[in-house]
C-alpha cells in the first residue's frame, strides 16, 4: 500500500480510512437497528400487558408480542422463546434478551418483570406504569436531540468546512495546492490535519452527547 500510494505518509492515511470506514458502517448499522428496536419497546408492552389482562400466562403473550411486532424486536422475541422452550428458566431468557439488545428501557422492563416475578403483584399493572414512563423519556429524548442539533450540526461543519475550502483552493490556485502533496512536508501537514479535524469532529459529537 505504501509502494502505491506513493508515501509512507500517503499510505498510513489511506490504511487508516480503509480500517475506519468498515468500523463506521458497521457502527451505524447497528445503531440503526438499536433505535427501531428502542422505537418498539413501548408497542411491545402495551401488547404483552393487554394479553396478561385478557388471561394469557407471561410466556403467552411473549409469543403473541413476537407475532405481532417486527423485526428486530420480534426476532428477539421468538428467540426468547425458543431459549425457555428448550428448558432455559424465565428470568435467565430475559436476562440474555437484555444483554442481547442492550436496550436500557427493555432492561427497565425485564427487571421490573424479573421482580414481580420473585415478589408477586399484577404483572401487567406494573408493564402498564413501565410504558407511560418510558415514552415519557423518548418525549425527554427528542427534546433533548433539538436542544443539541446546533452542537451536532457544528461538528459536521467543524469537519467538512476545511475539505470544501482546501478542494476550492484546489480548483482556483491548483500549483499553490500542489506543493502540499508534491513535498513531504506538505503531506505530513494534510495527515497531520486530517487527524486534528478527525479528533476535533469527535469531541464536538462527545460533548453533544448527554447521557440521560
Amino acid at each position: 500500500m505504501v509502494a502505491l500510494a506513493g508515501s509512507v505518509v500517503a499510505g498510513i492515511a489511506a490504511g487508516g480510512l480503509g480500517a475506519a470506514i468498515p468500523a463506521v458502517l458497521v457502527q451505524r448499522k447497528t445503531g440503526t437497528r438499536a433505535a427501531a428496536l428502542n422505537g418498539q419497546v413501548v408497542e411491545t408492552l402495551e401488547i404483552i400487558t393487554s394479553s396478561l389482562r385478557s388471561g394469557f400466562g407471561f410466556v403467552q403473550s411473549l409469543e403473541l408480542a413476537a407475532r405481532e411486532q417486527r423485526e428486530p424486536i420480534a426476532g428477539e422475541l421468538m428467540q426468547t422463546i425458543r431459549e425457555i422452550n428448550l428448558g432455559a428458566s424465565t428470568d435467565e431468557a430475559l436476562s440474555r434478551l437484555v444483554e442481547r439488545t442492550g436496550d436500557q428501557d427493555l432492561q427497565l422492563a425485564i427487571d421490573a418483570v424479573v421482580i414481580q416475578r420473585r415478589i408477586g403483584g399484577d404483572l401487567s399493572e406494573v408493564l402498564a406504569n413501565i410504558s407511560t414512563m418510558i415514552r415519557e423519556r423518548i418525549r425527554i429524548r427528542g427534546e433533548i436531540q433539538t436542544m443539541t442539533a446546533q452542537a451536532r450540526m457544528s461538528s459536521w461543519i467543524v469537519g467538512l468546512l476545511p475539505i470544501v475550502l482546501a478542494s476550492v483552493m484546489a480548483l482556483i490556485q491548483p500549483e499553490q495546492m500542489r506543493v502540499l502533496i508534491d513535498m513531504p512536508v506538505g503531506r505530513l501537514m494534510v495527515f497531520s490535519a486530517l487527524v486534528m479535524q478527525v479528533i476535533g469532529f469527535m469531541m464536538v459529537r462527545r460533548i453533544a452527547a448527554i447521557a440521560y
